[in-house]
């Protein structure tokens, strides 16, 4: 097939909205990216009420409000509507959530950025195990839909990789698109931190936030007497309380702050002003938290597991997931070496540097250029 000479990509990004912070990120900085990557393709978005100002108002977009804030009706709609939204509309439609088409006229690039559509994330996340019906949706109606997309990306090396070695994905058909993160338009911060332990994500168990308050009175007796725990995230399932009785428990309630959700500007603040990110998350499908540290020069900590080692390359100190000493021994480590923060600050803001969000938008136009060539005439 010849490619048209200005091909129309549609985007539904009807999954985004405003307080998740995560998929937001992820789709309009990719949305974003592709433009610049692709000045040549001319794209839709479709959007809902709620998310379209995430987006650059220059930008063509179909807006649907039909109470699509209801999950189940969203779904039906991504299932059977989409379709036929974008038949006489798109050449090519992007899907970057785990609803979508089960057939679709035209040829799809699926991005896959949730590491729980693998079976292994699945069991390592217990005992938060996702709902019964959610699991059969995996199993069956999302392998088909990967198995019918013309090609699949995932934001990781570890993601696509998963998807051909546990979903039976053509591994023909199969690429990394890995995320970028942008440099703070103050640059980074080198020095003036102090000794808190900054812990950033929603508090599901599986992100190990019981690790890191274990690790973090163990460590305790030789980190400074100003070091503290500060979780910044949504509460999921009473972790927070948990973790609060947890922390009482193991002797340091007084220094563990349970924080909630913060707005942009106090994060920032909080990866300015702290001495380390810990993450010992068993599970991630890409950890852009690891990535913002390390653009502000704040060291990290983090698991040597699924795609964290691919985000953090040797800039990180890598723990294996549930190693309560070997975390403790991390936070020690940099909690009281100037040199050693000092050295992980720098490799970090290098490493930054490399995960350019323009890497996103290349691999993203190469996909839609080879779903393009590959679609039947």
């Amino acid at each position: 097939m010849t490619a048209p000479e200005r091909p129309v990509v549609a985007i539904n990004t009807l999954a985004v909205n405003p307080s998740n912070a995560g998929s937001r990120t992820m789709v309009t900085e990719m949305v974003h990216a592709l433009a610049q990557a692709a000045p040549d393709f001319r794209l839709l978005l479709i959007c809902h009420p709620g998310n379209r100002e995430l987006f650059d108002p220059d930008l063509d977009a179909i807006v649907i409000d039909r109470g699509l804030h209801k999950l189940p009706r969203r779904i039906a709609y991504d299932l059977w509507n989409i379709p036929r939204l974008v038949r006489d509309r798109a050449d090519v439609l992007v899907t970057p959530s785990n609803i979508a088409p089960l057939y679709c006229p035209i040829p799809q690039v699926a991005v896959i950025g949730a590491h729980l559509v693998l079976p292994s994330c699945q069991e390592a996340s217990l005992p938060e195990r996702m709902p019964w019906l959610k699991i059969q949706y995996f199993k069956w109606p999302f392998r088909r839909y990967l198995k019918q997309a013309t090609r699949v990306l995932g934001i990781s090396q570890f993601l696509a990789d998963g998807v051909v070695e546990e979903l039976g994905i053509d591994e023909a058909k199969v690429r990394a698109m890995p995320l970028g993160v942008h440099p703070p338009a103050a640059g980074p911060t080198r020095d003036g931190r102090d000794d808190t332990v900054l812990f950033v994500g929603t508090l599901y168990r599986y992100k190990g936030g019981e690790t890191a308050v274990r690790a973090f009175a163990a460590a305790r007796p030789q980190l400074p007497a100003t070091a503290r725990l500060v979780f910044v995230g949504r509460d999921k399932n009473d972790e927070a309380a948990r973790l609060a009785a947890l922390a009482e428990e193991c002797g340091v309630g007084d220094v563990v702050e349970i924080r909630g959700p913060v707005d942009d500007e106090e994060l920032e603040a909080r990866f300015r002003s702290s001495g380390v990110l810990l993450m010992p998350s068993i599970c991630e499908g890409y950890g852009l938290p690891v990535a913002e540290a390390m653009a502000y020069g704040l060291p990290v900590i983090a698991a040597a597991a699924t795609a964290l080692p691919d985000v953090a390359g040797d800039a990180a100190i890598l723990v294996e997931p549930r190693d309560v000493e070997g975390y403790a021994r991390a936070l020690i480590d940099v909690l009281t070496d100037d040199d050693r923060r000092r050295s992980m600050t720098e490799r970090g803001i290098e490493r930054a540097t490399e995960l350019g969000w323009e890497q996103t938008g290349v691999a993203l136009r190469a996909a839609i250029e080879e779903s393009l060539a590959a679609a039947p005439a």
